[in-house]
């Protein structure tokens, strides 16, 4: 891969940038320049989000928006493998990020992708690598030189094995060790569930034999049943024997009804005074009776009046009494007026008193023969009170007579009715026998060995109630034969699936035991002896010796990585050892300056950049031609003095394992001769870069 134009617009401080304003970034080195804080690193964050997006960076698509604006855009052109693709990418908070990918046909631009995963998936074809190992081959981050050359031997393990994505076979051991324990709890899941066959098979004998048990149970019952139903077809008709005995019942009840009647009857005639039950009697004696009713109630009533007539004249001899002796009391209380002489208070008639004295005793006279008079109305009143209550008395029992007599004759009707009621049922017995074909109750009962028909009406329904009970029986032994036949199913089908779940549990169990040997013997050991002490520092003890040595003008020729075991909380590690020809002795990075340190730790990273397009990580894996040929490098000089700057940058200058390297500094690196340069400068309105493709300050 090599870069060949870029165009910003309000990416971060730079509102309008476009590199080269025309034609093409060149091959080799290019140098990137200028103070701090002026935008040289989001030159290389605008390479990497336009071809990833904001992962790449480690960014919000918010914070690369030019804070003067509300959108931000990139477009890079590229060429892999000698094909031209251009990509522009864009985003605004309204919508969102849109991206497509060109490819350049026949001079024009041909959109092969233009949705985010879509692209994702064509830049990973185009480049031949996923993004982690992408960006560890395109970009060498400021300050991860420094990491080298500091870090102790399992820190810079796990870089190169995030470097170079080792770190997917550990993924695989923790992958398969993940495998076992998903193995584990599945074969527990199953074994919770399983059941040995021969247990389910003895379940299933009892339950067959439990059937066997049923069925003669149900024959049985059958043939109890059939009996009972036989003989209940014996016995006569419970509508007949109901029917029969009702009429029996009939009889009784009137032959009841005609004692009752007779008795009362008895007692009737006795309450009426008559020793005989004769009709013409009775009927004489209600006329007698009538006759003294009448009679009775007739003086009662002529008593009733004189009695009221006397308490009429009671009335007013009282009253004239009283108004009497109002009167005399008047006579005596007047005196004589103004002229001397009494008047009467009734009429006003003069009086002498003498008249006065004559007319009161008068008055006293004619009350004196009133209390006579009520004495006697009184005696006579009293008598016929005691007429009456004689005549009542008398009355009530004439009535009561009367009402005996009434109801002897009643009894006479009743009687009649009842008896053509028990002739009518006696008929009806007999016509219900002889459609029975019997001659009576008795040779009825004879028959069938009963003493009565209730007998008979119990039989039957005891027979009733065995039938029934066992055809209910017989319903239940079909039900559990049902549920019984359906569990010998259900364990026919169990032992089936409990033999498959036996067999599923052992294959499970070979290959829980056949994925932990290949965690612990294969992968582990893979991984420390194979990759790493076989084939990983080789590859980078070739690619990185050339740096070494130029980098350092010929003091150390040769690095090493050697395998530490782990120590402490720390896992296994790689050790740097160095070549150092002018002290003929091999040196661990402790015993070098830190300076050294730097430059060494930078031709490890670029030995690093250098393989990964190419590497086979596994002898199996297939060769792929390089297709990211260019590294950018954010400021990797800082802690080198300024002879070993010269020499990197004189080395980068000269380096063919790179189609172009594009080198961010801001330390006093001097011009080379035609090595172009970005000059980067702040400005009012945010940052500005210039490319020259020689140096002119």
């Amino acid at each position: 891969m090599k870069i060949l134009r870029l165009e910003l617009t309000n990416f971060k401080p730079f509102r309008r940038l476009e590199l080269p304003p025309e034609g093409e970034l060149p091959d080799g080195l290019i140098l990137i320049r200028g103070p701090n804080s002026t935008g040289k690193s989001s030159i290389f964050e605008a390479i990497l989000w336009a071809l990833w997006g904001a992962n790449a960076v480690a960014l919000k698509n918010e914070d690369l928006i030019n804070t003067n604006s509300t959108f931000c855009k990139v477009v890079l052109e590229f060429v892999v493998a000698g094909t031209t693709y251009k990509i522009e990418r864009s985003y605004d908070p309204a919508n969102q990020t849109r991206v497509i990918l060109y490819r350049l046909v026949d001079d024009h631009w041909r959109r092969i992708a233009d949705k985010t995963r879509t692209v994702a998936r064509e830049i990973e074809q185009i480049l031949n690598l996923q993004l982690d190992q992408a960006l560890n081959t395109l970009l060498v981050r400021q300050g991860e030189v420094a990491r080298i050359a500091l870090a102790p031997p399992s820190e810079l393990r796990e870089l190169l094995e995030r470097v170079y994505n080792i770190k997917i076979l550990e993924d695989m051991s923790r992958h398969l060790g993940d495998l076992e324990d998903d193995l584990s709890v599945r074969i527990k899941t199953l074994r919770d569930e399983y059941t040995r066959p021969e247990v389910l098979e003895e379940q299933l004998a009892q339950t067959q034999a439990r059937v066997t048990e049923l069925e003669a149970e149900a024959s049985e019952k059958r043939e109890e049943l059939k009996a009972r139903r036989e003989a209940l077809d014996r016995l006569p008709d419970p509508v007949l024997i109901d029917q029969l005995d009702r009429l029996l019942q009939q009889i009784s009840d009137i032959e009841r009804d005609i004692e009752r009647i007779k008795r009362e009857k008895e007692r009737d005639l006795k309450e009426a005074g008559l020793p005989v039950s004769a009709s013409e009697a009775i009927i004489k004696r209600q006329s007698v009776l009538h006759k003294q009713v009448e009679r009775i109630d007739k003086e009662i009533s002529t008593l009733t009046i004189q009695i009221a007539e006397m308490d009429q004249e009671i009335g007013a001899i009282r009253g004239r009494e009283k108004d009497l002796r109002r009167k005399i009391q008047t006579l005596r209380a007047v005196s004589a007026d103004s002229e001397g002489v009494a008047r009467c208070p009734t009429c006003s008639k003069p009086l002498t008193g003498d008249e006065r004295d004559s007319i009161v005793a008068e008055y006293e006279n004619e009350i004196e023969s009133g209390k006579q008079r009520l004495s006697e109305i009184t005696k006579q009143r009293k008598s016929a009170e005691s007429r009456i209550r004689e005549l009542r008395d008398r009355l009530s029992q004439t009535e009561s007579a009367l009402q005996a007599v009434n109801r002897a004759a009643s009894r006479d009707n009743e009687l009649q009715q009842v008896m053509e009621s028990l002739e009518s049922a006696k008929s009806g017995l007999e016509s219900t026998l002889r459609e029975a074909g019997v001659k009576d109750i008795a040779s009825l009962l004879e028959t069938y060995g009963a003493k009565e028909l209730s007998g008979l009406k119990t039989r039957h329904g005891v027979l009733k109630e065995q039938i029934r009970a066992l055809e209910n029986r017989l319903a239940q032994i079909d039900r559990e034969i049902g549920r019984a036949r359906a569990e010998i199913a259900a364990i026919e089908k169990r032992i089936e699936k409990m033999r498959q779940t036996g067999a599923e549990i052992q294959e499970m169990e070979s290959i829980r035991d056949h994925t932990k040997y290949v965690r612990l013997n294969l992968v582990r050991g893979f991984v420390a002896d194979w990759v790493f002490q076989k084939r990983l520092i080789g590859i980078i003890r070739t690619a990185t010796k050339q740096y070494v040595t130029e980098f350092t003008n010929g003091q150390y020729t040769q690095i090493d990585l050697i395998p530490t075991p782990p120590r402490g909380r720390s896992g296994p590690g790689l050790a740097l050892s160095i070549r150092d020809e002018r002290d003929n002795v091999t040196k661990t990075k402790e015993k070098i300056s830190f300076g050294d340190r730097t430059a060494i730790s930078l031709a490890l990273r670029l030995g690093i950049s250098r393989t990964m397009s190419s590497i086979r990580p596994l002898k199996d894996s297939p060769a792929l031609s390089p297709r990211v040929r260019c590294v950018l490098l954010d400021e990797p000089l800082g802690g080198l003095d300024r002879q070993r700057r010269l020499s990197v940058v004189a080395n980068l200058v000269n380096d063919k394992s790179f189609q172009q390297i594009l080198l961010i500094t801001h330390t006093d690196i001097q011009s080379w001769q035609g090595v172009p340069v970005i000059d980067v400068q702040k400005t009012d309105g945010g940052s500005t870069a210039v490319l020259r493709l020689s140096d002119e300050s």
